[in-house]
């Protein structure tokens, strides 16, 4: 049998591996085509499509009219009103309120009503924005209605788009949206993901365009005032916390375009997130994420309630030799994990270095550790599903053993995510060793069957809508570091001993998905992950012979979701991890 590698060997070929591996991204990203360029080719829907919509809002009768909702208190926001002129859907009304701080504004208005019949003017000045607001979604009459930022310009399909995407329970249908200052070019598009509630509790993640049934958002919204600061984060969570995906429709395409985001008021979002929680009796607190990158795109972040007193949570690392990484990865998990009530379970598959099985004879006494020897081949979903049938928790992590822990409190974070009804895995944020991003959450359908998202942005940097930095959820996540219920694990059966090597996490969270469950990822539990970057792809026969079998297994049980993650817009690319622009868009279904 050869030697293993020395550490310090291994050491270097990761590092050597990293230097590549931002050599490539570099590469990668000078090699992406403008946002402009992308436009001119992919950026109009096809005829079958606009088609299909006018068919649709034609058999919706009465119900395809809605009111637009504005509060004008600056110039700026009469500069709205010629794209809304140009809706090739002409059954719009555009409902105005005009605040005390923008009085000039009514005289600019009042000659806009007398060419425009389908501008409605509030009577009076309203004292304040929040007033204004409430006043407009009290008197709304239409099927259908929208809150229209001053900036916010739409195109001419958008409203055709949006009425005739509408399924028979939609109580809500959004599009993408891009920036766009003035006259100047567009920019930094933002393709959304399909309906996420989870993503709601950090940031505004509807943004513009969002079409709302008039009857159940106002139901919804009760009477309390919106949220002065952050009224369409707060008008978000009312209307869309707590509903269903198939009451959400979003509509894959840019619709709208918006004005250079302006600094966000972090405390007054997570006043009306703190809201949404009360309203819900969800234990929890929010708070202006202090991460220096989330402050500066004004998330919010909430930390739920530790259940009295602390289940016990069982820590599962298989292993095999690899002694200087296990040694690093327990030790930094004892020494800071403040989570009162845990053990590790060591799963040693074989070890035969004499080193490491002294450490395993020696590393017992604390009684916190137990070491199980399973001498059977590799096979990752039995190693962990015999540990985790034998671990005392009621709280189940399966962690790596080349991790080190960033976060003392990730057990705080992930454990009482996945105690929240409704959640199945819990994923961590984890990072290559140089400060790159290393996992982010799983998106399917890049590479074979799915691939970590945004790996190596580098620390910092948010990417496309602060994606990196915020809770949300995706369909997977790395078993590197995932956190479960002994009771959703059971609920399906743990991970499938027929996926012995690859894709085994990913498809224990599919069936935690398929059962209804939501998985989250979260940047609030971080790790290093001193993953064998150096390894590249296997091209021994038989163990590639295996991947492309496991590969077909999911591809056969999972195809849809694969073909079509609805976290990922299609308008960005299978072929690259970094949410680049499709080329071209992967479905026909777009705006």
């Amino acid at each position: 049998m050869p030697k293993p590698t020395p550490a310090w060997i291994q050491a270097l070929q990761r590092r050597l591996a990293l230097w590549n591996r931002r050599r490539l991204r570099r590469r990668h990203l000078a090699r992406q085509r403008p946002y402009a360029a992308w436009c001119a080719e992919h950026d109009q829907p096809l005829p079958s499509l606009q088609a299909a919509w006018r068919a649709a809002v034609q058999a919706l009768g009465d119900e395809a009219q809605a009111e637009l909702l504005l509060v004008a208190d600056a110039p700026d926001a009469a500069g709205l009103l010629p794209t809304l002129q140009a809706q090739s859907h002409s059954r719009w009304r555009l409902r105005v309120a005009i605040t005390a701080r923008a009085p000039g504004e009514r005289a600019r208005w009042q000659a806009l009503v007398a060419t425009e019949p389908r501008v409605l003017l509030s009577a009076a000045d309203a004292p304040d924005r929040t007033t204004a607001l409430s006043a407009l979604l009290r008197d709304t009459t239409a099927p259908w209605c929208a809150l229209l930022d001053r900036s916010e310009r739409w195109r001419e399909r958008t409203l055709l788009a949006l009425l005739g995407s509408l399924t028979p329970e939609a109580l809500l249908v959004y599009g993408d949206e891009d920036r766009q200052d003035g006259a100047g070019p567009r920019h930094d598009p933002w393709f959304k993901p399909r309906f996420d509630p989870d993503a709601l509790l950090a940031m505004d993640s509807l943004g513009a365009p969002a079409l709302w049934r008039t009857e159940a958002l106002r139901a919804r919204l009760g009477p309390t005032p919106l949220q002065a600061g952050a009224e369409r984060h707060d008008l978000a969570l009312r209307g869309a916390w707590g509903l269903h995906a198939g009451q959400v429709v979003h509509v894959p395409g840019v619709l709208a375009h918006r004005g250079s985001a302006a600094c966000t008021d972090a405390a007054a979002a997570a006043r009306a997130v703190q809201a949404a929680l009360d309203r819900s009796a969800t234990p929890a607190r929010a708070e202006p994420d202090a991460d220096p990158a989330a402050a500066r795109a004004g998330l919010v972040r909430v930390r739920f309630a530790v259940p009295q007193p602390p289940p016990h949570v069982s820590i599962v690392i298989p292993t095999r030799n690899g002694l200087a990484l296990l040694r690093h990865a327990a030790g930094s998990l004892l020494a800071r994990t403040t989570w009162p009530a845990f053990d590790i379970v060591i799963v040693d598959n074989g070890s035969d270095d004499p080193a490491c099985l002294r450490w395993l004879a020696e590393v017992v006494r604390d009684p916190r550790i137990r070491v199980r020897r399973d001498e059977r081949a590799f096979n990752f979903a039995a190693l962990n599903n015999a540990a985790v049938a034998e671990a005392r928790g009621e709280v189940i992590a399966l962690v790596n053993n080349d991790v080190e822990l960033l976060t003392p409190g990730w057990l705080e974070e992930m454990a009482t995510l996945a105690l929240r009804p409704g959640i199945g895995a819990v994923g961590a944020r984890l990072w290559y060793e140089d400060g790159t991003l290393q996992h982010g959450g799983v998106l399917l359908g890049i590479g074979e069957v799915a691939a970590h998202t945004l790996k190596g942005l580098p620390r910092g940097e948010g990417g496309p809508a602060a994606r990196a930095l915020r809770l949300q959820s995706y369909l997977a996540v790395t078993a590197a570091c995932l956190v479960v219920s002994r009771a959703n694990w059971q609920r399906v059966g743990g991970m499938d001993e027929g996926l012995a090597v690859a894709f085994n996490d990913v498809d224990f969270c599919l069936k935690l998905a398929a059962a209804g469950l939501r998985n989250l990822w979260t940047p609030h539990a971080e790790m290093l992950h001193f993953e064998s970057v150096s390894r590249g792809r296997d091209h021994d026969p038989a163990k590639k012979a295996r991947y492309l079998a496991e590969a077909a297994v999911m591809l056969q049980r999972w195809g849809p979701w694969i073909a079509d993650d609805p976290f990922y817009n299609p308008n960005l690319s299978a072929a690259h991890d970094d949410f680049s622009l499709a080329e071209p868009p992967r479905s026909a279904k777009t705006g």
